[in-house]
Order: C-alpha cells, then structure tokens, then sequence
C-alpha cells in the first residue's frame, strides 16, 4: 500500500514516537489502556446479552434500561470525572465528551423519543457483527437503512467490534482515518457505509506494517499504530494539508451558541436553500434565483451575496479546518467564543434552524 517515500516517511516519524512518547509513563500508561479498554467491553456485551437471554416480558421498563445500558456500555466515551461517575465505557479514542443524547438532540441527529429505536438497531448491527463477522457489510447496509441512525459513524460503532473482534474489525476513527489516507494516499471517509472498504484497507496497511509495529514492544500492532496515530496528531501536531482557519460571527441569541456548544457544530441559516450535499453548482444558481425572486422585497437577507456564503460554507469548509467564533460586541470590537476543528463531512438537518452544519471539537471554550 506504501509508495516508498511514504514508508521511509512512516519509520521516521515511528521511531521518533517510539523514542520520545512511547518509553515515556504517560506513553505506557496509554498503551496499557487498549487492553483494558478491551476487557471493559467485552464484560459489557456479556452482561446486555445475559439481559437479553433472561428478559422475557419485553415491558416499556425493560426497553428503557436496556435502551441506556446500550448508549452508556457500548459507545466510547471519554476519559473524564463526569463520565466516570456515570461509568461509562470510557475509551481512548474518546468519541462522546459528554451526555449523548444531550448532543445529538442538539445537532438535530435525533429525538428524544428515537433513543429506544437507536440502542436496539446498535444492538443488533453490534450483536450480528461479532456473531458472524462476514456479516459486517450487511450489517451496516440494515443499520444505515434505521432512519434513526444519522450520526452514528465507523468512529462511534467500531470500537465496540474492535473491543470483541480485534483480529477482524479495525478501530476506525478521525485520527487513524487521517494516518491511513495519508500514507496510502487514499480518500477512505468516515461514514459508517464506508467502514467494510476502510477496515479492510486498515488491515492491509497494519499488516504491511507489523515488522515495524512489533518494535519496541510486545503490544499488538494495531494497538501501537492507533497510539502513535494519537502522538501524531495531538503531541507532534502533524500537518495532513494545509490547514485553513475560518471565522464565523454569531448573533445575540445565547441559545445559539449554548447549542453550538452542547452538540458540538457550527451552523448557518437559509434553511429554505435545502441540503446542498452533492448538489452541482448550476442547481444550486437556480435554487437560489428562485428563492430570491420569490422573497425580493420581503426579506432583506436575501441577497446573492448573502447566500453565496451557503455555497462556500457547504463547499469549502473541510475536515481539519479550524473554527473561530466570534459575536460582534456593541462597541464593534469582536468578542472570540470559541475555537474548535472540523471533524466530518458538511450536512444538513431538515426542520432545524440554521440546517446547514459540521460536526466541531472545540478545543478552547474560555
């Protein structure tokens, strides 16, 4: 999979990690965790599958105990005190920051009464996966097929398989997704529908890599591979592309703000363009004529300018970008908010205010 130039550019960045991070205690210290990451996860499929085995009512108090126990044993979450206290799986790659359902609710991706719907649909795509792992491509075609089931991505459902299956199901996430493309140059996405083709793809790579990866130490590769993914990105800060840095101006509303927060996105409005994901640029010309000519003289906001920033903000934005956001003060000087990075596709939630969105890491909220 790696074009020469590519390996000798992999070993020296290995054996840097290796080196300066992976001898170190907080490197040992993260390395051990995989394993018990792992364990966690395996006694949490046990004890929803014993559940399961000896429920034999199905009644509305079951649903809703499962429904929980499915969203906080089965999703990785991160390493924090609130998330400990609530005993979480708490995972390395550290997908949920905080409450799930808060921050889903929040970005549009569900309702409140789809939870029950979304931890069984998980249950079962989970539950068929490590039953028979040929199902996987299956598994994720019925799963994606959930109308429920927006948002739910390769880095918030592989580590449950990964925890069960290691040998067959690859840890699928942003940073590892970066590493990968990188050094493969290859476009593997994120998305769920994309996870039979990238887990193959990081199988490939992991086992081109083993006789590199098996050194310094005795941990399994794909362990040593994710955690040099995360020194990469978060220790050495390497740079994929150039990275480009946008600023973007809320209004008064605290609400608006407190939702970009809580369900970690950024958001622009004239809704009434539609989902622009796919759409060409000539269809997108006459969307917006129409739309123009139908509000002219009604709503000021409706200028060619003002919806040419749809286009861009649709297009142009991308993964790794970084955000900053801004509310313009009445003296006029501009108050910074917050600063995070793009972490997913463009996409749009009908019926929300200000529908056209990315998902966000903030990274400084102070």
């Amino acid at each position: 999979m790696l074009r020469a130039e590519k390996r000798t550019e992999f070993t020296q960045l290995y054996q840097q990690f290796a080196q300066e991070f992976l001898s170190t205690a907080d490197g040992q210290r993260l390395l051990a965790a995989y394993d018990r990451t792992r364990k966690a996860g395996q006694e949490n499929y046990q004890t929803l599958q014993t559940k399961v085995q000896h429920n034999k009512t199905n009644n509305d108090k079951f649903a809703d105990e499962f429904s929980d126990a499915v969203l906080l044993k089965l999703l990785p979450y991160a390493d924090s005190v609130a998330n400990r206290w609530k005993q979480v799986w708490i995972h390395p790659t550290a997908a949920i920051p905080t409450n799930i359902k808060r921050w889903y609710e929040a970005a549009g991706h569900t309702n409140p009464d789809e939870w029950p719907t979304i931890a069984q649909a998980i249950w079962r795509f989970v539950d068929r996966c490590i039953t028979d792992p040929s199902q996987l491509a299956a598994a994720v075609e019925a799963f994606t097929a959930e109308p429920s089931s927006k948002g739910f991505q390769a880095g918030m459902l592989s580590p449950i398989l990964n925890a069960l299956h290691p040998e067959e199901f690859a840890l699928v996430h942003n940073r590892a997704r970066n590493v990968l493309n990188y050094f493969s140059s290859a476009n593997h996405s994120l998305l769920l529908s994309a996870y039979p083709t990238t887990n193959i793809a990081l199988h490939t790579l992991l086992a081109e890599l083993e006789p590199l990866l098996s050194q310094p130490s005795s941990a399994p590769p794909a362990d040593l591979f994710d955690l040099f993914c995360t020194w990469l990105i978060t220790e050495r800060a390497f740079s994929f592309r150039q990275t480009h840095f946008w600023l973007l101006e809320i209004d008064d509303d605290p609400w608006q703000w407190f939702e970009w927060q809580e369900g970690n996105f950024v958001a622009m409005g004239w809704d009434e363009l539609g989902d622009l994901s796919g759409l060409k640029r000539r269809d997108f010309d006459l969307r917006r004529d129409s739309l123009l000519a139908q509000y002219a003289g009604q709503k000021s906001r409706w200028t060619k300018t003002a919806t040419n920033c749809v286009w861009r903000f649709a297009r142009q934005l991308h993964e790794g970008d970084r955000i900053l956001v801004y509310r313009r003060e009445r003296s006029g000087n501009r108050r910074l908010l917050g600063v995070g990075t793009i972490t997913a596709p463009y996409f749009y939630v009908a019926g929300a205010p200000a529908s056209h969105r990315y998902p966000v890491e903030w990274q400084d909220l102070t």
